[in-house]
């Protein structure tokens, strides 16, 4: 009753194309995975292509230990896939594996108890597998022998023999107790290519023939379809490949035929995947060439149902950009697509549904499209309308941006062209600004547009004035590129000339006879321009490049000067005349207390006391003194002034020296305090924390003690009122 159900839904079979193998094979077999993804095994390679139930191509599970042509491949019931048998060069071999698809996992099992190759191959439910007939290892017996390996033994048995030796057959099992084997030959040689069909009843060990095939074969590959019936396809005949479909009814043990696969194949690989649909993949075509096409037929576990359309249009494109739309459709059986309504140069696969189409001048705008799906059931259509913009796609930036020369009020550019899929219309300059907070970015704004070529002169500026420019190109559409490299143009301009002395700009300049002269010429000019010394006094010199002007006049330059200086570049000149004095080397006089001793400024009665007199003046002097105490002395040539003080110089006490050399004499007092006898000493406080502390010292000695009548003690302290300081300060006489 189940497969009279099943039986119900189906109709003839219905091919589509699905996706291609990764490289076209011959000699394979296919295996459902546990997860229902559908494998391909052999074709004397080691490489397994995998092809989920959803996916739209195939990937990579891992490769096999070995490349082997037609091996035996099954999955048992119980989750196991076991691989054995097969070509292994140029014989047959009888080893056998486990196969773990995701591990990549090989686990050598049992060997066959006879090397063969070309044989049937099929699992039971009780997870036994089956090598039936096929060729020994010298490639000169066909052989009738069949063996059953068990998982649960690790062993190969031979079970019933088949009623007549065959190779290149196909073979399948029911989940009835049965294993079926269709077609084959009967002779190691070409030919005699059969068309008798076994059926082995696993319970008793024996085989009888059922109905023969309508078209003998060999190389074939059956499956058995979810309608409960067995599915021969293809195979190679007397007179070569076929294309034919045979179907056998179990129920009925009676054979009809059915649609015919899209091409004539032998040595394929075939198999239900997990939506119950026929999976054709690889083998080898009418001309004796390896394929790698890939045929599906429709679902064969639910209604056939006409298609209904998955997937949303794309609605926008534009004419620099490939149009595409992955139209998708659910149907059984599968739906084929094409275009009903549709703008001239778009196309679309029949088998996938994907639309390509790459838009040209006068498609811009709105393209109405209108997508069909169709099946034996019916059609749909999916209309919809692309909007085409003109242009999205910027132009490419320009290059290597270059200053090609410069004048006072303009700038030559050139760069490297753009290039963009519609073509450049122009090219524009921008000019960079300050921009942001505190002006720490840089905006650009155009200052020229329209450029045709990759060249162009920036006019209208001012002389000496830089510029950071950049260059961007326009496409017909307006769209912009990204910015060309920076370049940073200063426009030329003739010097202005200026001078620097000390720290003024065109001031006076004076100068000493005998001290050195420098002042700095500048000029605001480009080209950077040179310098040169016009006219100016004997000795003057003056670097053509860093403008630096020396001199160190004498004695004999003492007076005025005009000095005329020039800077000059390519564009023009300036000249600057400079005034400057220079005055006689008088005397400059300095003076040092105490150079032989403590330093002090202050003279002691009783201590001898000095002043060192010096003249800065780069011309020799003599001293004199002019005014002092009695009993001061002055060295005319050293300058030292020595003086042995009294108690009765006390005081204030000032010194008048003279410095003459061969400019003229410079007098310069000095004043300091005499003092009639030494401080006291060993000053201490008692009773600090009392009322009234005790203040005790050690009284001068030596010359002047004799005249002290007294002393003056100061205390003071400072201290906080609110955010300020204040100070007290108590003054005590004490004779």
């Amino acid at each position: 009753m189940e497969s009279l159900e099943r039986r119900e839904v189906l109709s003839s079979v219905a091919w589509t194309s699905g996706p291609s193998l990764p490289s076209a094979r011959t000699d394979v077999v296919a295996v459902v995975a546990p997860d229902n993804a559908l494998l391909v095994l052999g074709g004397d390679t080691a490489d397994v292509p995998k092809l989920g139930t959803a996916a739209t191509s195939w990937s990579s599970a891992p490769n096999m230990d070995k490349a082997l042509l037609g091996p035996g491949a099954v999955r048992t019931s119980g989750g196991g896939m076991f691989v054995y048998g097969g070509m292994d060069g140029t014989e047959s071999t009888d080893e056998a594996w486990t196969y773990d698809y995701v591990l990549g996992d090989h686990q050598n099992i049992a060997q066959l108890g006879t090397p063969r190759a070309d044989f049937g191959a099929a699992a039971d439910s009780s997870n036994h597998a089956y090598a039936i007939g096929g060729i020994n290892s010298d490639g000169n017996e066909v052989l009738d022998s069949v063996e059953q390996y068990s998982p649960s033994t690790d062993a190969w048995e031979e079970v019933a023999t088949l009623p007549a030796p065959r190779h290149s057959i196909a073979a399948v099992a029911d989940d009835a107790g049965h294993i079926y084997v269709f077609g084959g030959s009967a002779t190691a040689a070409a030919g005699d290519i059969q068309n008798t069909s076994f059926r082995y009843d696993i319970a008793t060990d024996s085989w009888n023939a059922i109905a023969s095939l309508p078209i003998a074969v060999e190389d074939s590959a059956a499956v058995m379809a979810d309608n409960g019936s067995i599915y021969v396809l293809g195979g190679l005949t007397d007179a070569g490949a076929t294309a034919a479909v045979q179907v056998y009814d179990p129920a009925t043990d009676s054979w009809t035929s059915d649609t015919d696969l899209p091409q004539a194949l032998y040595s394929h690989a075939a198999a239900m995947d997990g939506l119950s649909r026929i999976v054709v993949a690889g083998g080898t075509d009418a001309t004796g060439n390896a394929v790698n096409t890939v045929y599906r037929s429709q679902r064969f576990d639910i209604p056939e149902t006409a298609p209904v359309f998955t997937s949303n249009p794309i609605t926008v494109g534009s004419l620099d950009s490939f149009y595409s739309y992955d139209a998708n459709a659910t149907a059984n059986p599968e739906a084929t697509y094409s275009l009903v309504v549709a703008p001239v140069g778009m196309t679309i696969n029949p088998q996938t549904g994907f639309v390509s189409w790459q838009p040209v001048d006068g498609q811009e705008g709105l393209n109405p499209v209108t997508v069909r799906a169709e099946n034996r059931v019916g059609f749909l259509d999916q209309g919809f309308v692309v909007d085409v913009a003109f242009d999205t796609t910027r132009p490419s930036t320009p290059t290597a941006l270059t200053i090609d020369g410069v004048t006072t009020t303009s700038v030559d550019l050139s760069w490297q062209p753009s290039t963009d899929n519609r073509g450049v219309a122009y090219y524009e300059v921008l000019k960079g600004y300050r921009s942001g907070w505190r002006g720490r970015n840089t905006s650009y704004r155009v200052i020229q547009t329209g450029i045709l070529g990759t060249s162009t002169t920036v006019p209208d500026l001012d002389p000496l004035s830089s510029h950071k420019l950049v260059v961007r190109a326009v496409d017909v559409a307006g769209n912009v590129s990204y910015n060309s490299n920076q370049v940073i143009a200063v426009t030329q301009a003739p010097p202005t000339l200026r001078y620097y002395f000390n720290g003024r700009i065109n001031g006076e300049v004076s100068v000493v006879a005998n001290h050195s002269l420098s002042v700095q010429l500048s000029a605001s000019a480009n080209p950077t321009p040179t310098y040169a010394l016009l006219s100016g006094p004997s000795g003057m010199t003056l670097d053509p490049n860093t403008g630096l002007l020396e001199w160190t006049p004498t004695a004999a330059d003492v007076g005025g000067h005009l000095v005329t200086v020039e800077a000059v570049n390519s564009v023009g000149s300036d000249q600057l005349d400079i005034p400057i004095t220079v005055a006689a080397d008088l005397p400059v006089l300095a003076f040092q207390f105490n150079p032989n001793g403590t330093g002090s400024s202050q003279a002691v009665a009783g201590s001898p006391f000095e002043i060192l007199v010096s003249d800065l003046s780069l011309t020799p002097s003599t001293f004199e003194l002019v005014d002092g105490p009695a009993g001061m002395t002055i060295d005319p040539n050293t300058g030292l002034i020595q003086w042995a003080p009294t108690p009765d110089d006390a005081g204030p006490t000032t010194v008048t020296v003279r410095g003459t050399n061969s400019a003229g004499s410079t007098n310069r007092s000095i004043s300091f305090e005499t003092f009639f006898t030494t401080s006291p000493t060993n000053i201490q406080v008692t009773g600090e924390t009392l009322l009234y502390p005790t203040v005790s010292w050690t009284a001068p000695t030596g010359v002047g003690s004799e005249n002290i009548t007294g002393y003056s003690v100061r205390a003071f302290v400072r201290y906080r009122w609110g955010r300020a300081w204040r100070s007290h300060t108590v003054n005590v006489d004490v004779p």
